[in-house]
């Protein structure tokens, strides 16, 4: 995985409105 940084715009442009926490920890993963 890159830096977190690259995570947040990205998943932020995915679903601004869910925000969704656990997807974003799959996604990590």
């Amino acid at each position: 995985a890159k830096t977190g940084m690259e995570v947040v715009p990205v998943f932020i442009s995915v679903d601004p409105e869910r925000d969704n926490v656990e997807q974003v920890h799959e996604y990590v993963k």
